[in-house]
């Protein structure tokens, strides 16, 4: 990795950071709408990083050769991004289908993921890179659903500038448009500015589509394992524990008492002890109490005994 890039990397993983905290001291979990500071300094904070990643990708080329060879790293994550179109077209057209755009919305996205997925296939071929199976249209039809999806954005529900994560998902499609059709350029029109717009899209995408919206899927996560937990338990629930780090901040317990707090009455126990029992285990060793373990960097799981039958 260039200096350049890790040094936008960095500022993503702050921007993240800030986001956390944004959440969690400066925004009312259920309007949205920040509580402290202009909304402005949000979108400049924002603005600023992302210009530096475009500006930053702009400023070197990725060569199309590297793309047009054998990734299984990359193919991996096409097929994982195939999934995970597929279960939103499927989760759309089981829960909210009926509309004219919902069903574009469900063919494009199908789209994506044949492109995703014979994308992952060319990436992973052993026989050397071939072009994926559809060509230039399906990939521009794939990448069309994030257009759409702006567009049904604003055609079923508009947005004020005032609440900053609707505003940012418009952003976030638009990064994610920009990716897929960079991509497609430069695997089908390989030209060095194609790879420059490639580059730029990348670094926006990771810092829009990643480090600002992680807070928030930590605080969906944390709220879905307390509803899967009482689907398990046949809704017989007497109360939700709650504990760890992140129950610190206000933020994130409004959310997740807003979501899960109708199942039980929720208890919280803020902190973590990870630190303590690990200073607890050497204070044993320097007291004489236990053995210090040596490690070899050898796994020690060497499989089960039937495997070696």
């Amino acid at each position: 990795m260039e200096p350049l890039e890790l040094i936008i990397v960095l500022l993503c993983v702050l921007l993240g950071l800030g986001r956390g905290a944004d959440l969690a001291f400066a925004t009312d979990a259920a309007t949205g709408l920040c509580t402290a500071g202009a909304v402005w300094w949000r979108y400049l904070a924002l603005g600023a990083v992302v210009l530096a990643a475009v500006l930053a990708g702009r400023s070197r080329p990725l060569p199309p050769e590297p793309l047009r060879s054998r990734r299984p790293a990359a193919g991996v994550l096409a097929f994982a991004g195939a999934v995970c179109m597929l279960a939103a077209g499927a989760a759309q057209f089981v829960l909210a289908a009926g509309t004219v755009s919902t069903f574009v919305r469900i063919l494009l996205e199908v789209a994506c993921a044949v492109w995703l997925s014979n994308l992952g296939r060319s990436w992973l071929r052993g026989d050397g890179w071939k072009t994926p199976a559809g060509g230039l249209p399906l990939a521009i039809a794939g990448s069309a659903l994030f257009y759409w999806n702006v567009l049904m954005r604003f055609m079923e529900n508009s947005s004020s500038w005032h609440r900053v994560q609707p505003t940012a998902a418009v952003w976030q499609e638009m990064a994610a448009l920009l990716l897929l059709a960079a991509l497609a350029r430069t695997l089908y029109l390989p030209r060095p500015e194609n790879g420059r717009a490639l580059h730029a899209a990348a670094l926006a995408a990771f810092c829009l589509c990643l480090c600002w919206e992680l807070p928030r899927v930590l605080l969906l996560l944390a709220a879905g394992f307390g509803g899967g937990m009482a689907a398990v338990l046949e809704g017989r629930v007497d109360g939700i524990l709650l504990t760890g780090g992140l129950m610190r901040y206000d933020d994130i317990l409004k959310g997740v008492e807003q979501r899960c707090g109708w199942i039980a009455p929720i208890t919280v126990y803020p902190g973590e002890c990870e630190q303590e029992a690990m200073a607890d285990a050497v204070l044993e060793v320097l007291r004489g109490q236990r053995k210090a373990n040596r490690y070899t960097g050898v796994p020690v799981f060497q499989g089960f005994e039937w495997d070696n039958k």
